[in-house]
């Protein structure tokens, strides 16, 4: 809460709190949420105490179906319809069917009557509640591709859900998520103007409500581009997926690397305590 924070009491009680022997480590769950906590305040007290701990998750123990059909599939699940980007992917995906006859968009979460057009070929509107197991078969492990041209996302946990699933992410550079998508390497990213340098104390503003809810141009354009390139090179969405997976199993977003991790971070405390 950024007004909060200039008010001059409740910054002492922060920094008090946050220096104090008592308060041994503050995990930020990105480098982004660190990089803000440090541009939100003072942290000169307490800047050594900061470290970032990924969230992790466990690789998906259910294997891809092997497919007969064609088809390119492309995922997407998010609330909040123009602030995930829901209207810069249903244009892009307008284009791309055009040019291709074997796409399926599935589309999860919030969209608005004026986007809800179902002439478009292979547009599917999953409604409802489902358990993981069936989320996970539904919209992950049966698509090629998974993409979320988020403007709001604090981390994006569904980009791990899709890259445990094995899959290729596209995402835009949008607070965290850069931290998630290695570029041409487990997927592609969208330049946009809202990184973690101007993205929390703008998320409620109302010039940031009234930009997210138009179609962004040079956004499409770029879902347009990218999304033509794995479209077209199945063994290159193959190799990203792998990649995608790699970073869930071994990689730093691995359950083994957090734990490995926090252990760490427990001992050095613990060690600490013991010297004093």
């Amino acid at each position: 809460n950024y007004k909060a924070l200039k008010n001059p009491i409740t910054r002492r009680i922060i920094t008090k709190a946050l220096s104090s022997k008592n308060c041994k480590k503050i995990l930020a769950q990105s480098e982004a949420a660190k990089n803000d906590l440090l541009k939100a305040m003072d942290c000169s007290k307490f800047k050594d105490k900061i470290e970032v701990l990924y969230l992790a998750m466990r690789p998906c123990k259910e294997k891809r179906p092997i497919r007969k059909d064609k088809k390119v599939k492309i995922s997407f699940i998010g609330k909040k319809f123009y602030v995930k980007g829901g209207q810069d992917l249903i244009r892009a995906y307008e284009i791309l069917t055009k040019k291709y006859k074997n796409l399926e968009l599935k589309y999860k979460g919030d969209v608005t009557q004026e986007y809800k057009d179902p002439k478009l070929p292979g547009l599917k509107f999953i409604e409802g509640h489902f358990p993981r197991n069936k989320l996970f078969e539904m919209m992950y492990l049966d698509a090629d591709i998974f993409v979320l041209p988020t403007h709001s996302d604090n981390y994006g946990v569904v980009f791990l859900e899709a890259m445990s699933a094995g899959l290729p992410i596209v995402g835009t550079r949008s607070f965290t998520v850069p931290e998630l998508i290695e570029d041409g390497k487990n997927g592609f990213l969208i330049d946009t103007q809202y990184s973690w340098e101007n993205y929390i104390p703008y998320r409620k503003d109302k010039e940031f409500i009234r930009d997210a809810s138009k179609e962004h141009p040079e956004i499409i354009k770029q879902l347009v581009e990218k999304l033509s390139v794995l479209i077209e090179n199945k063994g290159l969405r193959e190799k990203m997926g792998k990649e995608s997976r790699k970073m869930i199993e071994e990689g730093k977003l691995s359950i083994k690397e957090r734990n490995r991790k926090l252990k760490k971070i427990y001992e050095e405390c613990l060690s600490n305590d013991n010297q004093i």
